[in-house]
């Protein structure tokens, strides 16, 4: 078994009832919000509306409010299956990712320099290489 959490905003932070103002909004519409979103970072809506135009809105919000209420700290020193924490250097949750990171006994960081919690998205290559190289240095470890 495997995780990975790649890092994002600081829910707490936010505003609790943002994704509340995607209620209602079609699939469709939802791909059009999203491909917006990616376009500051250079991809165009051809190649980001495909992905999550068919996404269910209502479920990704159930998931956000669930996720808020939920509370892992306790949990997280029981948390033993490799974990790849991926963040980028600039991303929101950076510091509360390294904290996690530090008391999750099997966990590893990945640290995308200069990029905030979207580029470090985007930065597909190297993802992929962290990946990898935790893929490959899981599969070499010595099992309890």
């Amino acid at each position: 078994l495997l995780s990975l959490i790649i890092g994002g905003e600081v829910l707490e932070d936010g505003d609790p009832n943002a994704q509340d103002s995607l209620r209602g909004v079609t699939p469709e519409e939802f791909g059009h919000y999203a491909a917006s979103a990616f376009a500051p970072y250079g991809f165009s809506e051809a190649e980001t509306y495909p992905l999550y135009a068919n996404i269910d809105v209502e479920a990704v919000i159930a998931d956000w409010h669930a996720f808020r209420t939920e509370d892992f700290t306790a949990d997280l020193p029981a948390m033993t299956m490799p974990i790849l924490v991926l963040v980028g250097e600039n991303d929101e949750a950076y510091l509360a990712l390294m904290a996690a990171t530090e008391r999750l006994p099997h966990a590893k960081i990945a640290v995308v320099p200069g990029a905030d919690h979207m580029q470090a998205l985007l930065h597909t290559d190297e993802v992929v290489e962290h990946i990898t190289k935790f893929m490959a240095a899981v599969s070499n470890a010595p099992s309890e």
